[in-house]
């Protein structure tokens, strides 16, 4: 009995044992399936993952892609920003060929998970359409509080978009080089060349002018065939983002008349505020074209010189002339005059300037613009009719007021520059054609000038003499009629006198001359109050009436004469014509410069008075 109750005791201790070991199995066991039949908690950044491919690429994610974009945003190497851009600029999404619009819906849903609304929707367009890449279109979201509020929700970093194309490094930039090809070349801007443009202005090497300048300057542009007024209105269009009124059309067109170059147009255009408020919209500097054609440096110059080949050759100038002549002008090498007779002699116009008449008309009509001349025209006719040089009659012309104050108005000065040193050389008592044509040949061979003091009575005995030398550039002065002391004269004869002389001269040449010396410089009061004209004696008196040695003449000069002098001779004497021959290149090598009375009193700025005696003209 006592061995039965052992054994059922060992039982139920056995019993109680292995309830207690299942109760301690449940508990552990029963919160384990509980975790097991529970929901798994949801993982944000997979998620945007997930989403992205959904959005942007219209399909599930990979196992191997997904696992790429995951691990590096888990990883902190990759932001939102960048994802968005990677699959944007992804092969697969390209391939998919979707429009402006399309793409911009999807950044919407994917970047603000929303609808596009209307004025962002035509912003963000507007750039797409301007060429900027989807990748700067990308980093502009990325800057929005929406886009922050997003990656907030996927528990993400938002980032940014690194850009490395001059088009997307300044988006107004870029949308006034594509609007400039939009007007001008009816086209977009080719990735390259807004590249190029962008990137240029980007590094301050160009502004909005001259951006301008290289499209209508373009072979593109140009190949167009577009009128003037087109070109105007479209520059219209591009710089004041209007249509061209009637004043601007006139005022362009006839600068562009003037023969200047469209980028002279431009660069003018561009210096008004209307374009200033409109690079400003821009944020771009205005700035200025840079020139390059000497006809573009000075369009009033260049006008001129346009009507002066009409008028004179009758045709349009080329141009390669209108550069050459103002280059030649503007840097001084040569005056307007020089290319004004350059014209003259070409055969067109030798053709169409048939008659003296014909000629003195379009001169004057191309140098004064109409004014009244002061030349008396019947004179130059008679000048022209006895072998004046119609160059000699222009040089006149040129001297005149009306002509200055139309070069004064193109910022172009007439005035002479004054050698460093000068003398006038003088010839009284002649012309004599066997000495006075010697002492020419040396002024012509060094491109030397003199004055010539003439006795009115041998005026018509040797008048080629005299009109050779005033189409080299030398001046007749007046000497009396027939060689009279005029001390002894009374007034009346003194005046006869000189304007017997005058009149003869002008009859010849149709100039009077404009100085005179009384003979032996013999002068008073008397002659002073009615000669009429300033008195030129000399400072240098060479005595070669007297000695009639070609050596004594040439001493006198070289070893007295300095700056301002006037140098007294007569052209009478084969000894001084000699002596010429020796002195004149001596002179010039010493530096001096010959030139006649009244050029002496041009460049010293001495207004010489009438009755008034001057030995010399100094500064």
């Amino acid at each position: 009995m006592e061995g039965i109750c052992l054994r059922r005791r060992s039982l139920w201790q056995a019993a109680v044992a292995l309830m207690i070991c299942l109760s301690l199995a449940l508990t552990v066991m029963l919160p384990v399936r509980s975790r097991a039949d529970e929901e798994p908690e949801p993982d944000p950044i997979a998620e945007f993952v997930e989403r992205a491919y959904l959005l942007i690429l219209d399909r599930e994610a990979e196992p191997d892609g997904f696992v790429f974009w995951y691990d590096n945003i888990t990883q902190g190497s990759m932001t939102a920003a960048q994802l968005v851009n990677g699959f944007m600029t992804s092969e697969e999404f390209n391939n998919r060929d979707l429009s402006d619009e399309e793409k911009l819906d999807i950044l919407y849903h994917v970047m603000f998970d929303r609808e596009p609304d209307e004025g962002g929707f035509a912003f963000w367009k507007n750039f797409m359409e301007c060429g900027v890449s989807i990748s700067a279109i990308v980093n502009g979201f990325t800057t929005s509080d929406e886009f922050a509020a997003v990656c907030e929700r996927f528990k993400m970093i938002p980032g940014s978009v690194p850009l490395g194309e001059n088009r997307d490094l300044n988006l107004k930039v870029t949308e006034f080089v594509a609007r400039s090809y939009r007007i001008f070349l009816e086209r977009k801007p080719d990735t390259m060349g807004l590249n190029d443009w962008t990137g240029r202005i980007a590094r301050g090497e160009i502004a909005a002018t001259e951006l301008i300048n290289g499209i209508v300057t373009s072979e593109e542009f140009l190949n167009r065939g577009l009128s003037d007024a087109q070109v105007l209105n479209l520059i219209y269009h591009a710089m004041f983002d209007r249509d061209i009124d009637a004043a601007g059309q006139e005022t362009w067109t006839g600068i562009l008349g003037m023969g200047v170059s469209i980028s002279c147009v431009v660069g003018l255009i561009g210096t008004s505020d209307e374009f200033t408020a409109l690079c400003r919209n821009y944020g771009m500097l205005p700035g200025e074209v840079k020139l390059t054609q000497p006809r573009d440096f000075n369009y009033q110059l260049t006008g001129f010189l346009s009507q002066a080949y009409l008028k004179l050759s009758g045709r349009a100038a080329t141009v390669s002339e209108l550069n050459s002549g103002a280059d030649a002008i503007l840097s001084g090498s040569k005056k307007v005059t020089d290319v004004l007779s350059s014209i003259i002699a070409l055969p067109e116009s030798q053709a169409k300037l048939v008659s003296n008449e014909d000629y003195l008309s379009v001169v004057f009509d191309v140098c004064l613009g109409g004014q009244p001349s002061k030349l008396n025209v019947s004179g130059a006719l008679a000048g022209l009719s006895n072998g004046i040089t119609r160059a000699h009659i222009l040089s006149l012309i040129a001297k005149e007021p009306a002509y200055i104050s139309r070069l004064a108005a193109m910022g172009i000065s007439n005035k002479m520059e004054a050698p460093k040193k000068m003398i006038a050389l003088t010839f009284d008592d002649g012309p004599y054609s066997p000495v006075t044509n010697r002492i020419l040949d040396v002024m012509e061979t060094y491109g030397a000038h003199a004055t010539f003091f003439v006795v009115g009575n041998r005026v018509n005995s040797y008048r080629s003499c005299i009109i050779r030398a005033v189409n080299l550039g030398c001046e007749i002065g007046n000497h009396t009629w027939d060689h009279t002391s005029l001390t002894s004269l009374s007034g009346a004869s003194i005046a006869s006198q000189i304007s017997q002389c005058n009149n003869a001269v002008y009859n010849l040449t149709g100039e009077r001359p404009k100085v005179m010396r009384p003979v032996g410089g013999a002068f008073n009061s008397t002659v002073s109050n009615n000669v009429g004209m300033p008195m030129i004696i000399w400072s240098v008196d060479t005595n070669d009436w007297k000695y009639r040695d070609a050596t004594h003449v040439a001493n006198a000069i070289l070893n007295n004469v300095r700056d301002g002098d006037i140098v007294l001779m007569h052209d009478l004497y084969a000894s001084t014509a000699s002596a010429i021959e020796t002195v004149v290149p001596q002179l010039i090598a010493q530096g001096y410069t010959l030139v006649t009375v009244s050029e002496l009193a041009e460049y010293r700025e001495k207004q010489l008075q009438s009755g008034q005696a001057y030995y010399s003209i100094r500064g």
